[in-house]
């Protein structure tokens, strides 16, 4: 967040966080309870199908009402809470909300932080915070925090259309993944 800080748009994340945090404390309860087989039964019924760019690199059905981020964020954030990762779902409902460069990070970065936020609290909550995991997340983090900055002067010479090129071949990368994670279980 602190490298994209003044290109974010507050009401947008506000917007898409606010059905979204307890979408995801609902999810997290749900993941708590059910068998990790049904959870994954679920992304692969999830997975978004594609999100091409028209010709010119922008998004097409952009300036979506601020609306549609709630509803985006209360079905992506359930599903983070339930499955644990759901990042390539959230990419085509920024980008067709007309995020890009910066602005489309800072936005990640700050929805991110209160999903997380969101699911810490839940988890610890309940119990489920190992100190394994309490002491692996502060060295994770750290290590995630380090790569914005270093991208940074990059995002910014991209053009929109290559931005946009390379946010899709993220996204095909990151569902490929998940895939592999999936079909790995």
């Amino acid at each position: 967040m602190a490298a994209w800080w003044e290109r974010i748009r507050w009401r947008p994340v506000l917007a898409y966080a606010a059905p979204g945090a307890p979408a995801a404390i609902l999810g997290a309860h749900t993941l708590l309870t059910i068998s990790p087989k049904s959870g994954r039964r679920i992304l692969r019924r999830v997975l978004p199908r594609d999100d091409p760019s028209s010709p010119d690199g922008s998004r097409a059905g952009l300036a979506r009402p601020l609306w549609h981020l709630g509803l985006a964020g209360a079905v992506v954030w359930f599903l983070t809470g339930l499955v644990l990762s759901t990042g390539p779902l959230s990419v085509p409902m920024f980008t067709r909300y007309g995020l890009s460069g910066g602005g489309f990070l800072g936005f990640e970065a700050a929805s991110a932080l209160l999903l997380y936020a969101a699911k810490l609290a839940t988890f610890g909550q309940a119990g489920a915070l190992t100190s394994s995991v309490v002491t692996r997340g502060p060295v994770i983090g750290i290590a995630l925090m380090a790569g914005p900055f270093f991208v940074r002067g990059t995002v910014r010479r991209l053009n929109p259309r290559r931005y946009a090129s390379l946010i899709d071949v993220v996204l095909v990368a990151a569902t490929a993944g998940m895939f592999i994670a999936l079909v790995a279980r």
